[in-house]
């Protein structure tokens, strides 16, 4: 993943999940993303689960053309975050 995305035209929006609290970030395209992270947090995976699905994402041939890192503050303030485009997340799942 090389491509980063800034902080620009995004509007960001927290969204309940199961009882956990994602963040979703809309583009200036109208394209939804939401962090990978808190994706399998939500679902109740361990960090190390976690660890695996963002590298099976990065590496899947699909999966990847829908994953973009958003620089710090956008879902985490101190980390950059590899993040899913909403319409990705079924196939993901």
């Amino acid at each position: 993943m090389n491509n980063l995305a800034v902080n620009a035209g995004l509007v960001v929006k927290e969204v309940d999940f199961f009882g956990d609290t994602l963040i979703a970030a809309r583009n200036k395209d109208g394209i939804v993303w939401t962090g990978i992270n808190s994706l399998c947090r939500g679902i109740g995976l361990s960090k190390s689960q976690r660890d695996t699905q963002i590298q099976n994402i990065q590496s899947d041939e699909v999966l990847k053309r829908g994953c973009l890192k958003f620089q710090a503050g956008v879902f985490d303030p101190n980390n950059e975050t590899l993040a899913l485009q909403l319409d990705y997340v079924p196939l993901w799942l």
